[in-house]
């Protein structure tokens, strides 16, 4: 038997629960996809970061010598912007590639500033740089903001952001 009482909810309440949510989720998208933007910039940084503690480890594991060899991004608008490889040569002197060209999707690689100015950043078996200290700048498309990899005279990366 049916009390008086309503259960449920009537179609009325739940296209006007549903307009508030849609409503919501429109204001909200905007912020959502900067953040995720911002996420993958800091991603990309960081796994540029992870490249070269991977080049020193490969150059102590294989006493030889790794390094990173960089591409600058082309001037617009041109669809590259940039990437970088890593590469070793063992102690007999062989080169391989160790990690094939990685292209950068959410950063341009706009400066590679090492000794002599070359687009190399390398590492000898001992860890310790073989083309000096140097910078990397990586800048955002999206708001402009730049990401530094520093490279210090005895091998230590930072990422600045």
């Amino acid at each position: 038997m049916l009390s008086g009482h309503s259960r449920g909810f009537t179609l009325w309440e739940s296209l006007i629960v549903l307009l508030i949510l849609s409503v919501i989720a429109a204001l909200s998208f905007p912020n959502l996809r900067h953040w995720q933007i911002r996420m993958q910039e800091n991603a990309e940084a960081r796994a540029l970061l992870a490249a070269f503690q991977q080049a020193r480890s490969e150059a102590a594991r294989s006493n030889g010598r790794a390094f990173l060899e960089f591409t600058p991004a082309e001037e617009p608008p041109a669809q590259t912007r940039g990437g970088y490889r890593i590469l070793a040569t063992d102690s007999a002197g062989q080169l391989r590639e160790i990690q094939a060209f990685t292209p950068l999707r959410a950063l341009h690689l706009e400066g590679v500033g090492f000794a002599q100015g070359s687009a190399r950043a390398g590492f000898d078996f001992r860890g310790m740089p073989t083309h000096g200290s140097g910078t990397l700048s990586l800048r955002s498309p999206h708001n402009g903001s730049v990401h530094r990899l520093t490279m210090t005279l005895y091998g230590a990366v930072r990422l600045n952001p």
